[in-house]
């Protein structure tokens, strides 16, 4: 059966959000990010560099400042 589980959401402004999310299967299990731009653009990354990266290329860092990287430790280490 699959499943889909919401770990965590970090709020970096009132309208953007990183939730961390993870896919189940019977088989295989994986730890996604979804950044939430004001409820209208989704991306998905499969890493929190990824995501670093994607801030780094396209928006000012101060952005992502808020962003917690050790509230996901826990979902990593899966």
């Amino acid at each position: 059966m699959n499943t889909i589980k919401a770990i965590d959401v970090s709020y970096l402004h009132p309208s953007r959000t990183i939730e961390t999310v993870l896919l189940k299967n019977n088989l295989l299990e994986k730890v996604l990010y979804v950044y939430n731009l004001d409820g209208i653009k989704f991306w998905v990354f499969k890493s929190i560099l990824d995501i670093l990266n994607f801030f780094d290329d396209n928006i000012d860092l101060e952005t992502i400042s808020n962003f917690n990287l050790f509230n996901n430790s826990a979902a990593l280490s899966k």
